[in-house]
């Protein structure tokens, strides 16, 4: 990844190679690696990096791409304001664009963060939320939604919820099926 950032044309003004989506890619692969090294801090700057060059690109996947990556690596720090910072940019986003992808993405978020502060009711108002979402639009991308009702259930489990837990496990089996079935 080093040596490819040495192809951007902001690191080298003659090269053709790498452009702003290119070179976002590789600041996200980049904090990828680094949450995988555990070394949250590099990767925290590289999601930073990330971030700042979709914001140039004015590409908005790549935006809560690197932004949901920060809302994860501030959680996992304990910057719980941080962390709550960027899923409510995720989610005024997919407000503002209509687009229930980046929704999805915010309210895991907000399960994540309305678990740690132990309030129920607002985890199970996001959770109804997701489920309804999920259930209305069955185009939103299936590793978002999985991941969401993974979330969900291991909350759920510790609330006890059992008819909740059902009805996410449901979902999640109905859309591997489909998954499956469309592949």
């Amino acid at each position: 990844f080093k040596e490819a950032i040495k192809y951007s044309p902001l690191v080298n003004t003659s090269s053709q190679y790498i452009g702003l989506w290119g070179l976002n890619e590789i600041y996200m692969g980049m904090g990828y690696s680094y949450v995988e090294a555990k070394d949250l801090k590099s990767a925290l700057t590289y999601a930073n990096l990330s971030k700042q060059t979709g914001e140039q690109s004015g590409n908005y996947d790549y935006i809560v791409d690197a932004s949901d990556l920060l809302h994860f690596l501030h959680f996992a720090l304990n910057q719980m304001d941080s962390s709550l910072y960027y899923t409510r940019k995720i989610d005024s986003m997919s407000l503002a664009l209509h687009n229930n992808g980046y929704a999805i993405l915010a309210y895991t978020g907000y399960l994540r963060h309305y678990d740690t502060l132990h309030n129920n009711k607002l985890v199970m108002e996001y959770f109804n939320k997701g489920i309804n979402l999920l259930k209305a639009d069955a185009g939103i991308n299936h590793f978002d939604a999985q991941q969401f009702l993974y979330f969900a259930i291991r909350v759920l489990k510790k609330q006890r919820n059992y008819p909740a837990i059902i009805e996410a496990m449901e979902l999640s089996t109905s859309i591997n099926y489909k998954t499956f079935r469309n592949s």
